[in-house]
């Protein structure tokens, strides 16, 4: 019987593969006519190949008998548990950007998708970073010669999917000012402080004001 230290890994790597088992099921629902950008039926038919070798590694953590459980077991398997905490969040973001495809919403697709996004990865974006998290980890015993080859193939696939949105749903600011005037822009914090005139300017706030002369000779 494997120690508890490793039940705790074995239960956090399951849970990532219930977790994916749940998104299969999405997907496989979705219309088979629904037209989607090449990473969408990239990455849901590479699901399956993460659920195989997730499984092939709590299939050997199971069989491990905790007596022979050497120093160096117990420190990966504990960087196991670290890595399978961290795919959480990749999971749980293929879950929803697959959740933009199938919907009653009148809006087109892409502007579900580009909504889902927003600032963060892209689909192939994060399948990619969920395979290359797999990928250091799954070594043999923990999974076999043809899981691994499957497995360097697939990110490889990924890894050249073209973008499943031109500008990758990242937002930002543009401004422009086409006129003679000044343009003003503060993002952060603070104050903006802006004298394009001939007299002074106050800077500051109470009692640590600073007066600026903006070039001029302060009153006598």
């Amino acid at each position: 019987m494997p120690s508890a230290a490793t039940k705790k890994t074995i239960k956090e790597i399951e849970r990532r593969i219930s977790s994916i088992e749940t998104t299969i099921e999405k997907v496989n629902e979705v219309e088979q006519g629904t037209t989607l950008p090449q990473a969408f039926p990239v990455v849901a038919g590479y699901l399956p190949l993460v659920v195989k070798v997730l499984s092939s590694i709590v299939s050997h953590l199971k069989e491990k008998e905790s007596a022979e459980e050497t120093e160096d077991d117990k420190e990966s398997y504990l960087e196991m548990k670290a890595a399978a905490e961290e795919w959480r969040s990749l999971v749980e973001r293929l879950d929803d950007l697959f959740d933009t495809i199938p919907s009653e919403d009148s809006s087109a697709w892409v502007d579900r998708y580009r909504e889902a996004v927003g600032s963060d990865d892209r689909l192939e974006e994060v399948m990619r970073a969920l395979l290359s998290g797999i990928r250091d980890i799954a070594k043999v015993p923990l999974v076999n010669e043809d899981e691994i080859k499957d497995l360097q193939e697939a990110l490889k696939v990924v890894k050249r999917l073209p973008p499943s949105l031109e500008d990758g749903g990242k937002t930002g600011q543009n401004f422009i000012n086409n006129g003679p005037g000044i343009m003003p822009i503060h993002l952060g914090k603070g104050e903006l402080n802006v004298n394009s005139g001939p007299g002074f300017m106050v800077t500051g706030k109470g009692a640590h004001s600073t007066v600026n002369y903006n070039g001029q000779k302060p009153p006598s």
